[in-house]
């Protein structure tokens, strides 16, 4: 994906089982940030339903499955298990960096998550022809 730098962690990594707007979670999101040369990071609380929002700032954004941004050095932080993330990267008319992700559970993929976050990132300016998307691993059926 261009312009995309991405992490994940195990649970020998930053702990993410916090409150999702505790200061324990911040600092959790700051280590990855770091880890992966941001300047800050911003987080949802996942709900399985179809709410995107736009990240212009760090820290906690609410609840919403699926978001995105602009900023250049501002990460967007989704949390998975057995639900994918699904990452989208691209450039605006402008060749600037716009990139997020979908939180694709079941429920949010139903109610079109993957759909409206597109929609929005492609009214920001988000070019079809010069995006990449990819689906994180997950658990599997074999899993349950």
């Amino acid at each position: 994906m261009p312009f995309v730098r991405y992490g994940w962690t195990t649970a020998a990594g930053p702990d993410f089982g916090h409150a999702v707007d505790s200061a324990a979670q911040a600092v959790a999101v700051g280590r990855l940030v770091e880890a992966v040369g941001l300047a800050g990071g911003a987080w949802v609380e996942q709900e399985h339903g179809a709410r995107v929002v736009r990240a212009e700032s760090p820290g906690c954004l609410g609840r919403a499955d699926a978001m995105w941004t602009t900023g250049p050095d501002l990460g967007v932080i989704g949390r998975s298990a057995d639900c994918p993330l699904i990452l989208v990267g691209g450039v605006d008319s402008g060749g600037h960096a716009i990139c997020g992700f979908a939180h694709a559970s079941w429920r949010s993929t139903v109610a079109r998550i993957t759909t409206g976050l597109l929609r929005e990132m492609v009214g920001a300016g988000l070019r079809p022809d010069r995006a990449e998307a990819l689906i994180c691993p997950s658990a599997g059926p074999c899993c349950y």
